[in-house]
């Protein structure tokens, strides 16, 4: 059940974050989880950039 509340927690998440640094863009390219059943990130390197 708590996994229905990840997308929208990640939402609010960026979306404060934008609110207090100009942007935010990738670093790298995103790692993910080889799986049949699970398709999830396993890192994200994100760099933020000041106002």
């Amino acid at each position: 059940m708590h996994g229905r509340w990840v997308p929208m927690e990640m939402r609010i998440l960026f979306e404060a974050l934008l609110d207090r640094v100009g942007s935010i863009e990738l670093a790298g390219e995103p790692k993910r989880i080889q799986s049949v059943f699970v398709y999830r990130l396993k890192s994200l390197q994100l760099r933020f950039r000041a106002v």
